[in-house]
This record gives structure tokens, sequence and C-alpha cells, in this order.
């Protein structure tokens, strides 16, 4: 089985107890997320096809007095429009086959120009390296690609989600960490500055393989046979991986 399907499958077979621990358990281990909690602006998303729902998360932003930010898919259908929204009930509306909610354009102010401090990612599939797999249209990877500096990015999913190694390309941006309802889980970043351009971008600190000490670590976490601990090195400016061939261009 190929491992969307996969996913969808396993998603689809989660009973609504679980789905409602999972929802509240994921609600508070991005709220320990330090950008979240500096955060002044959120870009996140309206749940879909199973995910761990994230209502509570937008409710919460909203909440805190925090800008809020929400895709809405172009009628061309060939990438997405960022909307703020400001009220749940009143701003957002089930549109095409798959009745997913988007911000109203009659109701909410485009957001082109807001300066967004993290995005919380959706995605199928995601491993200890900050890969994503997403559903395949690629609408958040060509939108990422416009945002330079890059916000940080943390996935929110099911904790089986996450996987120690997936596929992964030159035009796909990693994650900065994870927030499932098992834990809060930063990707290990080494210092590295990209080769294609040398001195002109800053060498990425060293980050610790953890936020929280009482989550996972990815260090004693299982990850596979043989495997315990995945070290990822980036570029902080780019965030391109130091192993991809592709010239690095971003920036």
């Amino acid at each position: 089985m190929r491992l969307r399907a996969w996913v969808k499958q396993r998603r689809a077979g989660l009973s609504p107890d679980f789905r409602a621990y999972a929802a509240s358990a994921v609600l508070g281990n991005v709220e320990r997320w330090p950008r979240f909690q500096e955060a002044g602006c959120v870009m996140a998303f309206a749940s879909l096809l199973g995910e761990v729902d994230t209502m509570p998360i937008l409710a919460r932003i909203l909440a805190l007095g925090k800008r809020l930010v929400l895709p809405r898919v172009s009628p061309s259908r060939a990438y997405l429009e960022i909307y703020e929204v400001r009220i749940l009930e009143h701003d957002l509306a089930r549109q095409g086959k798959l009745g997913i909610l988007e911000p109203l354009p009659t109701r909410c102010r485009r957001a082109e120009h807001v300066t967004i401090d993290l995005v919380l990612m959706p995605g199928l599939v995601f491993d200890a390296r900050g890969g994503r797999i997403g559903y395949g249209a690629g609408y958040f990877d060509r939108f990422l690609a416009t945002l330079c500096p890059m916000p940080e990015l943390l996935a929110v999913a099911f904790d089986f989600q996450v996987l120690s190694r997936i596929p992964q390309f030159p035009e796909d941006v990693p994650m900065h960490g994870f927030a499932t309802e098992a834990g809060l889980f930063r990707v290990r970043r080494k210092e590295w500055t990209c080769p294609s351009v040398g001195d002109t971008h800053a060498a990425a600190r060293e980050l610790d393989a953890l936020v929280p000490a009482d989550a996972v670590d990815w260090a004693v976490r299982p990850l596979g046979a043989g495997q315990d601990r995945v070290d990822a090195r980036f570029c902080s400016t780019c965030e391109r991986q130091a192993n991809w061939p592709a010239p690095v261009t971003r920036c």
C-alpha cells in the first residue's frame, strides 16, 4: 500500500474519543512551542480529511490576541491566497468538493504583507529530519517559496504520521518541529553555511533536540531499526538541507 493511502486509512480508523483526546493534547503542545508564545501572527489551517482537529487551536490563537491568517485556494486553483480571520463563525465557509473551511473574501482582508511569525503545517507524513509529504498539489510548498525570511514551521499531526525517514526533493521545505498528541519535537540542526552563496548566508545555530523537558526526545524515541537519532543540517536563511544537491536559490 502506498504511504499516502496507508496514512489516510489509519486516520480513518481513529475513534471519536481518541480524536477528541488528540485535539486537546496537540493544542497543549502547540501552546508550549516557544515561537508560538512569542508570535504576533500565526498562519494555520482548518483541518480536513481526518486530520487533527485544529479548530481549538484557531480559537486559542484568537483568544490570546494574536493575528490569525488562513489560506484559501485561488480561483484558478494554482496557488494559495492568505486572509486574516477575526471571527471563526463569521469569516469561514466550506468550499469545494471536500467542504474545506476557507476564509470568505467578502468578510476577510487579504494578508500578503503581514509578517508571519509561525506557520502551523498540515501534511500526511513527516520524518525526523523535518521532511513532509502533503496531499500532492504542492500548494504549501509554492507558498512557502515566496516567504523570505522563512518563519518557523511547526507540523500538526497524529504521532503515527511521523516516521524515521521519507523521500524528499530539493523544492521541499523542512519543518522546524512537530506537535502531536505524544509530545512536542524539534528537529535537531547543526551549524552549516550554504556552499552556493558562501558568506552571504548566516550559519545555522545549534538547536536542542527538544524544547520541553517532559516530552519525548528524538534521541530516545524509536525511529526504526538501528536508528535512534537523525541530525539534519540547514542553512538558517534559506532552510535548505546540506545534503540536497540542488543549488540554493531561495534568498
